[in-house]
């Protein structure tokens, strides 16, 4: 039987180093996803993102995009159907997949907003694809407790968190979070996400590990990992050999420290200086960032860790979702020694 792991973030969950370096290192062909040489399967990635996220008129796919046993081009734009997924010829998409072997779909797409909505649909349309029931489907979800993705996620959106002059500390997204960060908050929710996931593809389809593990006690999730995806721990430990030192962000004793140009700072503060309703800067606010010393056009931001009884106050938040969890195969005493509850 062929399976094909769909791997859907959550994004400041190692996410991003397991695209890019784990899956394609051990897996090859048989990964779905961004890397950082993937050669074709870049284009077969792209190919079936755009079935599985059809953001906007796709009426047409390009041609460099399509595989044999699907449409023609010329024949979608003649109808009126925008939904590639309609315009796939049967079997099309298993001739992507190796058979009898583990396959991996990497996309934490499925867990970025868009238009309001997380992409939890894109599940629905997967399954769609191999409705033949010749592909089985396991679901890896990697977690992380709620406040460390509060902290990481101002780190990470301070440029664009820093604009709106709300947010000036984490803390401070849970209070002050506009409509969308307000959704990224409801989509911690873990228990939530498995719930919805395990009504596509059934109950025990979904595997959660914990990013804290990958921290504090890498063997385990080494161990959990490799079962997932059918290889050895070792493949793992020496693909992520060098990988997870040079992601590290730049930290003081009590926080972050975010770069952050002389011309995000003055817009910031000076809005007028832009123009409205463009996207480049004005030439008043050129001249301004010309007039400033060259050694000081890039500062660092310190974005301070919360304090104990902000986690605690998070941890509240969600810790009756997050203990439903063990029903799902989590650790108790994992849970508690990582605060999740």
């Amino acid at each position: 039987m062929t399976r094909l792991i769909v791997h859907i973030g959550y994004p400041k969950c190692a996410s991003t180093t397991l695209q890019e370096i784990v899956f394609p290192s051990i897996l090859g062909e048989r990964h779905f996803g961004i890397a950082r040489h993937n050669g074709r399967r870049k284009d077969q990635w792209r190919f079936l993102y755009n079935i599985l996220f059809p953001d906007g008129n796709l009426s047409t796919l390009p041609p460099e995009l399509r595989l044999t046993g699907c449409q023609k081009s010329d024949d979608i734009s003649a109808k009126s159907v925008n939904d590639p997924l309609d315009w796939l010829n049967d079997g099309a998409l298993s001739k992507m997949l190796t058979p009898g072997a583990v396959n991996v779909f990497s996309a934490e797409q499925f867990l970025f907003p868009y238009r309001s909505q997380f992409r939890h649909n894109g599940g629905e349309r997967l399954k769609r694809l191999f409705d033949d029931g010749s592909v089985t489907f396991t679901v890896l979800i990697i977690i992380r407790n709620q406040a460390d993705l509060v902290t990481s996620y101002v780190a990470e959106k301070w440029h664009y968190l820093s604009q709106s002059r709300l947010i000036t500390s984490p803390a401070e997204l849970l209070s002050k979070a506009g409509k969308k960060h307000t959704e990224y908050i409801d989509n911690w929710d873990f228990s939530k996400t498995v719930e919805t996931w395990e009504n596509v593809f059934g109950e025990g389809s979904v595997k959660i590990l914990l990013y804290e593990d990958l921290a504090y006690d890498s063997q385990k999730f080494y161990k959990e990992l490799s079962k997932i995806i059918d290889c050895d721990e070792k493949s793992i430990n020496e693909s992520l050999k060098g990988g997870k030192e040079e992601r590290k962000r730049k930290r003081y004793d009590k926080g972050y420290l975010i770069q952050q140009s002389m011309f995000d700072i003055l817009n910031m503060y000076v809005p007028h200086l832009s123009e409205p309703c463009k996207k480049s800067p004005s030439p008043v606010l050129i001249d301004c960032i010309n007039r400033i010393m060259k050694r000081i056009r890039i500062m660092d931001k310190k974005i301070p860790f919360l304090d104990k009884r902000e986690k605690q106050d998070i941890r509240k938040m969600y810790s009756e979702s997050n203990a439903e969890l063990i029903k799902k195969g989590v650790s108790k005493e994992c849970l508690i020694k990582y605060n999740y509850i």
